[in-house]
Protein backbone atom coordinates (compact mmCIF):
# COMPACT_ATOMS: atom_id res chain seq x y z
CA UNK A 1 0.00 0.00 0.00
CA UNK A 2 1.72 3.29 -0.65
CA UNK A 3 1.67 5.77 1.93
CA UNK A 4 1.35 9.66 1.06
CA UNK A 5 1.96 12.18 3.40
CA UNK A 6 1.50 11.58 6.89
CA UNK A 7 -1.49 13.09 9.54
CA UNK A 8 1.01 13.59 12.72
CA UNK A 9 -1.46 13.36 15.91
CA UNK A 10 0.75 15.33 18.83
CA UNK A 11 -1.15 12.49 21.81
CA UNK A 12 -1.34 14.47 25.91
CA UNK A 13 -2.54 11.40 27.52
CA UNK A 14 -5.42 12.97 29.41
CA UNK A 15 -9.21 13.03 28.87
CA UNK A 16 -8.89 14.38 25.53
CA UNK A 17 -7.31 11.31 24.05
CA UNK A 18 -10.07 9.34 23.01
CA UNK A 19 -11.43 12.49 21.03
CA UNK A 20 -7.95 13.29 19.11
CA UNK A 21 -7.38 9.61 18.32
CA UNK A 22 -10.94 9.84 16.54
CA UNK A 23 -10.48 13.01 15.13
CA UNK A 24 -7.13 11.95 13.67
CA UNK A 25 -8.22 8.93 12.23
CA UNK A 26 -11.29 10.26 10.59
CA UNK A 27 -8.72 13.13 9.07
CA UNK A 28 -5.90 9.96 8.37
CA UNK A 29 -9.00 7.82 6.86
CA UNK A 30 -10.50 10.92 4.37
CA UNK A 31 -7.26 12.13 3.72
CA UNK A 32 -5.92 7.78 2.27
CA UNK A 33 -2.73 8.60 4.68
CA UNK A 34 -1.28 7.26 7.42
CA UNK A 35 -1.45 8.36 11.12
CA UNK A 36 1.56 9.09 13.06
CA UNK A 37 1.00 9.18 16.83
CA UNK A 38 2.98 11.44 18.82
CA UNK A 39 3.66 11.94 22.81
CA UNK A 40 6.18 14.03 24.74
CA UNK A 41 6.97 12.08 28.25
CA UNK A 42 8.27 14.83 31.25
CA UNK A 43 11.41 16.11 31.42
CA UNK A 44 12.19 16.25 34.31
CA UNK A 45 15.17 13.48 35.18
CA UNK A 46 14.63 10.60 36.31
CA UNK A 47 16.72 6.89 36.83
CA UNK A 48 16.45 4.81 33.62
CA UNK A 49 14.48 2.24 35.16
CA UNK A 50 11.32 5.24 35.71
CA UNK A 51 11.79 6.65 32.45
CA UNK A 52 11.33 2.87 30.69
CA UNK A 53 8.32 2.30 33.07
CA UNK A 54 7.07 5.91 31.36
CA UNK A 55 7.64 4.95 28.49
CA UNK A 56 5.85 1.13 28.69
CA UNK A 57 2.86 2.55 30.44
CA UNK A 58 2.50 5.27 27.45
CA UNK A 59 3.08 3.56 24.60
CA UNK A 60 0.35 0.70 26.02
CA UNK A 61 -2.33 3.41 26.72
CA UNK A 62 -1.90 4.84 22.99
CA UNK A 63 -1.52 1.04 21.63
CA UNK A 64 -4.84 0.91 23.50
CA UNK A 65 -6.59 3.58 21.82
CA UNK A 66 -5.24 3.04 18.42
CA UNK A 67 -6.17 -0.64 18.33
CA UNK A 68 -10.22 0.29 16.86
CA UNK A 69 -9.23 2.60 14.37
CA UNK A 70 -6.45 -0.06 13.16
CA UNK A 71 -8.97 -2.66 12.75
CA UNK A 72 -10.96 -0.54 10.29
CA UNK A 73 -7.90 -0.33 7.96
CA UNK A 74 -6.15 2.94 9.40
CA UNK A 75 -2.33 2.72 8.76
CA UNK A 76 -0.95 3.16 11.88
CA UNK A 77 2.81 4.32 12.15
CA UNK A 78 4.86 3.29 15.64
CA UNK A 79 4.04 5.61 18.26
CA UNK A 80 6.95 8.52 18.81
CA UNK A 81 7.42 8.50 22.54
CA UNK A 82 10.68 10.72 23.87
CA UNK A 83 11.24 12.66 26.53
CA UNK A 84 11.40 16.00 24.76
CA UNK A 85 9.14 19.23 24.25
CA UNK A 86 5.80 18.24 23.02
CA UNK A 87 5.92 21.54 20.98
CA UNK A 88 9.47 20.65 19.36
CA UNK A 89 9.02 17.16 19.04
CA UNK A 90 6.06 17.05 16.86
CA UNK A 91 7.47 19.67 14.78
CA UNK A 92 10.13 17.80 14.39
CA UNK A 93 8.08 14.60 13.20
CA UNK A 94 6.14 16.36 11.00
CA UNK A 95 9.34 17.44 9.13
CA UNK A 96 10.91 14.32 9.12
CA UNK A 97 7.98 12.36 8.12
CA UNK A 98 6.95 15.22 5.37
CA UNK A 99 3.68 15.69 7.13
CA UNK A 100 0.60 17.07 5.49
CA UNK A 101 -1.07 17.55 8.46
CA UNK A 102 -0.74 17.81 12.66
CA UNK A 103 -3.57 17.38 14.59
CA UNK A 104 -3.40 18.78 17.93
CA UNK A 105 -6.02 18.90 21.14
CA UNK A 106 -8.06 21.40 22.15
CA UNK A 107 -6.79 22.36 25.83
CA UNK A 108 -9.84 21.33 27.42
CA UNK A 109 -9.45 19.81 31.26
CA UNK A 110 -5.98 19.59 32.49
CA UNK A 111 -4.20 20.68 29.40
CA UNK A 112 -5.59 24.38 28.96
CA UNK A 113 -2.53 25.54 29.90
CA UNK A 114 -0.32 23.43 27.93
CA UNK A 115 -1.92 22.47 25.09
CA UNK A 116 -4.07 25.64 24.16
CA UNK A 117 -3.54 28.76 25.56
CA UNK A 118 -0.03 28.13 26.60
CA UNK A 119 3.47 26.91 24.67
CA UNK A 120 2.10 23.72 22.95
CA UNK A 121 -0.31 24.73 20.14
CA UNK A 122 0.65 28.18 20.54
CA UNK A 123 3.87 26.82 19.13
CA UNK A 124 2.33 24.73 16.36
CA UNK A 125 0.30 26.90 15.45
CA UNK A 126 3.04 29.57 14.84
CA UNK A 127 5.86 27.36 13.48
CA UNK A 128 4.69 24.79 11.96
CA UNK A 129 5.37 24.52 8.28
CA UNK A 130 2.23 22.46 7.51
CA UNK A 131 -1.46 23.41 8.68
CA UNK A 132 -2.34 22.32 11.74
CA UNK A 133 -5.96 20.97 13.16
CA UNK A 134 -6.94 22.22 16.87
CA UNK A 135 -9.82 19.27 17.48
CA UNK A 136 -12.34 20.67 19.03
CA UNK A 137 -14.97 17.40 18.99
CA UNK A 138 -16.97 19.08 15.60
CA UNK A 139 -16.06 17.91 12.08
CA UNK A 140 -17.58 19.31 9.22
CA UNK A 141 -20.28 17.29 6.89
CA UNK A 142 -23.12 17.22 4.08
CA UNK A 143 -24.99 19.50 6.65
CA UNK A 144 -22.38 20.69 9.06
CA UNK A 145 -20.37 23.67 6.72
CA UNK A 146 -16.62 24.63 6.82
CA UNK A 147 -16.29 28.36 7.21
CA UNK A 148 -13.40 30.23 5.99
CA UNK A 149 -12.89 33.98 6.49
CA UNK A 150 -11.36 36.45 3.56
CA UNK A 151 -10.05 39.47 4.15
CA UNK A 152 -8.66 40.20 0.69
CA UNK A 153 -5.04 40.06 1.87
CA UNK A 154 -2.40 38.17 -0.32
CA UNK A 155 -2.78 34.88 1.73
CA UNK A 156 -6.89 34.86 1.86
CA UNK A 157 -6.16 32.81 -1.27
CA UNK A 158 -3.97 30.45 0.52
CA UNK A 159 -7.15 29.76 3.17
CA UNK A 160 -9.59 29.66 0.64
CA UNK A 161 -7.73 26.76 -1.76
CA UNK A 162 -8.05 24.58 1.92
CA UNK A 163 -11.03 25.66 2.63
CA UNK A 164 -11.79 24.34 -0.71
CA UNK A 165 -10.00 21.21 0.13
CA UNK A 166 -11.37 20.21 3.25
CA UNK A 167 -14.99 20.77 2.09
CA UNK A 168 -14.30 18.38 -0.49
CA UNK A 169 -13.04 15.60 1.92
CA UNK A 170 -16.05 15.99 3.97
CA UNK A 171 -18.74 16.39 1.59
CA UNK A 172 -19.29 20.00 3.74
CA UNK A 173 -20.64 23.52 2.09
CA UNK A 174 -17.99 25.64 2.35
CA UNK A 175 -19.60 29.18 3.55
CA UNK A 176 -16.90 32.26 3.40
CA UNK A 177 -17.07 35.11 5.57
CA UNK A 178 -15.91 38.84 5.03
CA UNK A 179 -16.09 41.49 7.87
CA UNK A 180 -16.77 45.11 6.75
CA UNK A 181 -15.61 47.30 9.70
CA UNK A 182 -17.34 50.39 8.77
CA UNK A 183 -16.52 53.38 11.07
CA UNK A 184 -19.60 55.31 12.96
CA UNK A 185 -19.11 59.51 13.50
CA UNK A 186 -21.26 61.84 15.13
CA UNK A 187 -19.66 64.03 12.85
CA UNK A 188 -20.79 61.82 10.07
CA UNK A 189 -25.11 61.69 8.48
CA UNK A 190 -26.24 58.62 8.36
CA UNK A 191 -27.23 58.52 5.57
CA UNK A 192 -23.75 58.79 4.39
CA UNK A 193 -22.30 56.15 6.50
CA UNK A 194 -25.29 53.61 4.99
CA UNK A 195 -23.91 54.16 1.90
CA UNK A 196 -20.60 53.79 2.51
CA UNK A 197 -21.16 50.47 4.01
CA UNK A 198 -23.11 49.40 1.01
CA UNK A 199 -19.76 50.45 -1.35
CA UNK A 200 -17.66 48.75 1.35
CA UNK A 201 -19.97 45.46 1.18
CA UNK A 202 -19.95 45.88 -2.82
CA UNK A 203 -16.31 45.99 -2.89
CA UNK A 204 -15.63 42.58 -0.43
CA UNK A 205 -18.46 40.71 -2.14
CA UNK A 206 -16.40 41.77 -5.46
CA UNK A 207 -13.34 40.78 -4.04
CA UNK A 208 -13.89 37.50 -2.68
CA UNK A 209 -15.65 36.14 -6.23
CA UNK A 210 -12.43 37.41 -7.74
CA UNK A 211 -10.70 35.30 -5.40
CA UNK A 212 -13.16 32.34 -5.97
CA UNK A 213 -12.95 32.92 -9.89
CA UNK A 214 -9.22 31.88 -9.76
CA UNK A 215 -9.69 28.42 -8.08
CA UNK A 216 -11.86 25.02 -8.50
CA UNK A 217 -14.90 25.28 -6.76
CA UNK A 218 -16.57 22.53 -8.78
CA UNK A 219 -19.05 20.08 -6.49
CA UNK A 220 -18.59 22.40 -3.66
CA UNK A 221 -21.96 24.57 -2.44
CA UNK A 222 -20.04 27.65 -1.76
CA UNK A 223 -21.90 30.82 -0.25
CA UNK A 224 -20.79 34.18 0.42
CA UNK A 225 -21.78 36.00 3.68
CA UNK A 226 -20.18 39.69 3.98
CA UNK A 227 -20.84 41.09 7.82
CA UNK A 228 -20.18 44.41 9.18
CA UNK A 229 -18.18 44.76 12.43
CA UNK A 230 -14.85 44.02 13.43
CA UNK A 231 -12.30 41.00 11.77
CA UNK A 232 -12.26 38.62 15.16
CA UNK A 233 -16.05 39.45 16.17
CA UNK A 234 -17.67 38.61 12.87
CA UNK A 235 -15.68 34.95 12.67
CA UNK A 236 -16.14 34.32 15.83
CA UNK A 237 -19.94 34.96 15.97
CA UNK A 238 -19.99 33.36 12.28
CA UNK A 239 -18.08 30.09 13.85
CA UNK A 240 -20.60 29.23 16.24
CA UNK A 241 -22.73 28.06 13.15
CA UNK A 242 -20.25 25.94 11.70
CA UNK A 243 -18.25 22.87 12.26
CA UNK A 244 -14.55 23.42 11.07
CA UNK A 245 -13.00 26.91 10.68
CA UNK A 246 -9.90 27.20 8.05
CA UNK A 247 -7.92 30.39 9.01
CA UNK A 248 -4.95 31.42 7.27
CA UNK A 249 -2.31 34.00 8.08
CA UNK A 250 0.95 35.42 6.86
CA UNK A 251 3.97 33.42 8.38
CA UNK A 252 4.76 33.66 12.11
CA UNK A 253 7.73 36.25 12.31
CA UNK A 254 9.81 36.58 15.85
CA UNK A 255 10.61 40.00 15.58
CA UNK A 256 6.90 40.90 14.84
CA UNK A 257 5.04 39.86 18.46
CA UNK A 258 1.74 38.31 17.40
CA UNK A 259 2.40 37.91 13.79
CA UNK A 260 0.52 35.28 13.27
CA UNK A 261 -2.35 38.40 13.51
CA UNK A 262 -4.09 39.62 16.66
CA UNK A 263 -7.20 38.07 14.96
CA UNK A 264 -5.63 35.12 14.00
CA UNK A 265 -4.84 34.63 17.54
CA UNK A 266 -8.03 35.78 19.20
CA UNK A 267 -9.91 33.15 16.92
CA UNK A 268 -7.72 30.29 17.66
CA UNK A 269 -8.31 30.58 21.13
CA UNK A 270 -12.14 31.46 21.66
CA UNK A 271 -13.78 29.54 18.58
CA UNK A 272 -15.92 26.46 19.82
CA UNK A 273 -15.07 24.54 16.45
CA UNK A 274 -12.12 23.12 14.92
CA UNK A 275 -9.73 25.04 13.46
CA UNK A 276 -7.65 24.61 10.76
CA UNK A 277 -4.57 26.54 10.87
CA UNK A 278 -2.88 27.62 7.37
CA UNK A 279 -0.13 29.30 7.26
CA UNK A 280 1.30 31.54 3.98
CA UNK A 281 4.59 29.00 3.70
CA UNK A 282 6.52 31.67 1.07
CA UNK A 283 8.32 32.79 3.67
CA UNK A 284 12.21 32.05 4.27
CA UNK A 285 12.19 30.50 7.32
CA UNK A 286 16.17 29.73 7.97
CA UNK A 287 16.31 33.81 6.87
CA UNK A 288 13.93 34.56 9.74
CA UNK A 289 15.64 32.66 11.75
CA UNK A 290 19.10 34.00 11.49
CA UNK A 291 17.62 37.50 12.30
CA UNK A 292 16.29 36.40 15.14
CA UNK A 293 19.73 35.28 16.44
CA UNK A 294 21.31 38.43 15.38
CA UNK A 295 18.55 40.56 17.28
CA UNK A 296 19.56 37.96 20.68
CA UNK A 297 23.45 38.20 19.80
CA UNK A 298 22.82 42.67 19.72
CA UNK A 299 20.83 42.54 23.14
CA UNK A 300 23.09 40.24 24.73
CA UNK A 301 26.72 41.95 23.79
CA UNK A 302 24.19 45.46 24.90
CA UNK A 303 23.45 44.00 28.29
CA UNK A 304 27.59 43.11 28.50
CA UNK A 305 28.59 46.86 27.56
CA UNK A 306 25.82 48.15 30.33
CA UNK A 307 27.34 45.70 33.03
CA UNK A 308 31.11 46.95 32.42
CA UNK A 309 29.53 50.75 32.48
CA UNK A 310 30.23 51.69 28.94
CA UNK A 311 26.48 52.80 28.66
CA UNK A 312 27.34 54.97 25.35
CA UNK A 313 27.83 51.85 23.77
CA UNK A 314 25.22 49.85 24.95
CA UNK A 315 23.36 52.42 22.95
CA UNK A 316 24.78 52.00 20.08
CA UNK A 317 24.09 48.33 19.86
CA UNK A 318 20.55 48.77 20.63
CA UNK A 319 19.75 51.49 18.27
CA UNK A 320 20.74 48.74 15.77
CA UNK A 321 18.99 46.13 17.24
CA UNK A 322 15.69 48.17 17.40
CA UNK A 323 15.95 49.00 13.77
CA UNK A 324 16.37 45.84 12.95
CA UNK A 325 12.75 45.08 15.29
CA UNK A 326 11.02 48.24 15.30
CA UNK A 327 8.08 46.51 16.76
CA UNK A 328 9.36 45.07 20.14
CA UNK A 329 8.46 46.49 22.99
CA UNK A 330 11.23 45.24 25.15
CA UNK A 331 13.91 46.16 23.13
CA UNK A 332 12.63 49.51 22.64
CA UNK A 333 12.14 49.86 26.46
CA UNK A 334 16.02 48.71 27.16
CA UNK A 335 17.02 51.19 24.45
CA UNK A 336 15.39 53.84 26.85
CA UNK A 337 16.98 52.76 30.13
CA UNK A 338 20.06 52.99 28.31
CA UNK A 339 19.64 56.91 26.96
CA UNK A 340 18.74 57.67 30.31
CA UNK A 341 22.11 56.58 31.47
CA UNK A 342 23.65 58.98 29.22
CA UNK A 343 21.65 61.89 29.72
CA UNK A 344 19.10 61.71 26.87
CA UNK A 345 15.43 62.12 29.01
CA UNK A 346 13.93 63.08 25.94
CA UNK A 347 14.38 60.69 22.94
CA UNK A 348 14.43 58.23 26.15
CA UNK A 349 10.69 59.16 26.62
CA UNK A 350 10.22 59.12 22.55
CA UNK A 351 11.10 55.23 22.83
CA UNK A 352 9.08 54.21 26.12
CA UNK A 353 6.29 55.54 24.20
CA UNK A 354 6.78 53.49 20.99
CA UNK A 355 7.05 50.43 23.80
CA UNK A 356 3.46 51.70 25.16
CA UNK A 357 1.82 51.98 21.71
CA UNK A 358 3.35 48.61 20.25
CA UNK A 359 1.87 47.02 23.40
CA UNK A 360 -1.70 48.72 23.28
CA UNK A 361 -1.68 47.83 19.65
CA UNK A 362 -0.70 44.05 19.82
CA UNK A 363 -3.60 44.14 22.55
Amino acid sequence: MEIRQPVVLALPLDETLGDLVDQGQKLAHLLGTQLVPVHALSRMPARAAFREEETRRARDRIDEWLREPASKGVPIAEPVIESADPAGLVLRMAEQTGAQLIVAGDGRGTTVQEWLVGSTADTLVRHARVPVFIARGTLPGPDNPVMCPVDGSPHAQTGLFAAIRMARVFHAPLRIVTAVDTVHSWFIHAETLDKKADELESIARAETERLLGGLDTSGVEVTVDVRAGQAAKVILEASKESFLLVLASRSFDHLVPMSTTDVTERVVRHSRCSVLCVRDAGTDHEARGRALSHIAELREKALARKKAGDHAAAVDVLRVAVSLAPVHAGLAEELADALELVGKPAEAAHYREVAAMTRERLG
